[in-house]
């Protein structure tokens, strides 16, 4: 991996938060004792060798508002469900339990983003947004873009009905199996169709694996969190 970037994928292990949140949930929003959370972020940063100051993480909502932030921009970055920098040393943090985190890295122009992208996500086209922002804001190319995809529900457990099923077949028919959604299927398409090629998934079902949170699984629970960060400006580590 380019050592001028940090990507990480957490899962639940590390923390010190207590049941239904143990033990490593990054997550204010979920019920969970605030100082065990902080606690929590402290822990994490410290393993990857980064300041817990410089974590920016967002009030996500499931929509597609896509904010560019600089070491000013306080955080929790309000009623946004994307992140992109071109600061270094500013750690992006997406928080899931199912939904996918999408961390990208644009080293041509250096910058780096994160997504958070479940089914609302996908459905609204969060990833193509993200993609047009790098190229209209900071002249990124889709060729040199290169993207992770963390641990998320797979289509083995996301299953889905009604109006949610009938659009689903309606727009994304080809990522419909009976009453399941391919919500991983959705998004490498959506990155194909825009030129992307540097893809890297993970392919692990969080409702299947209890090493992750899963709400779709535990109903009331923590969240992981993928996080990426430009170690430099120059490429360097």
């Amino acid at each position: 991996m380019d050592a001028s970037i940090l990507v990480h994928f957490t899962d639940r292990f590390g923390g010190i938060s207590q049941s239904p949140y143990c033990s490593n949930n990054l997550a204010y929003h979920v019920g969970d004792n605030p100082l065990d959370v902080e606690q929590n972020r402290i822990l994490t940063c410290k393993d990857l060798e980064i300041d817990v100051s410089g974590l920016v993480s967002m009030e996500q909502v499931h929509g597609t508002n896509i904010t560019t932030i600089t070491r000013a921009t306080a955080s929790p970055i309000p009623k946004s469900d994307g992140l992109l920098t071109k600061e270094p040393r500013l750690a992006l943090l997406v928080q899931t339990a199912d939904c996918t985190p999408v961390l990208l890295h644009a080293p041509d122009v250096s910058v780096v983003g994160a997504l958070h992208a479940g089914r609302a996500g996908a459905f609204g086209a969060i990833v193509p947004k993200a993609l047009k922002k790098l190229k209209d804001e900071f002249g990124a190319s889709m060729e040199a873009l290169h993207v992770w995809l963390g641990p998320a529900i797979g289509a083995c457990c996301y299953e889905i009905g009604g109006d949610v099923l009938a659009y689903a077949k309606a727009n994304f028919g080809d990522f419909v199996h009976d009453k399941k959604l391919d919500i991983g299927g959705i998004l490498l398409n959506q990155l194909r169709e825009n030129g992307v090629k540097n893809i890297y998934h993970e392919n692990i079902c969080t409702a299947c694996d209890e090493c992750y949170f899963s709400y779709r699984r535990d109903g009331q629970t923590g969240r992981q969190g993928g996080i990426i960060m430009l170690r430099s400006s120059h490429g360097k580590s």
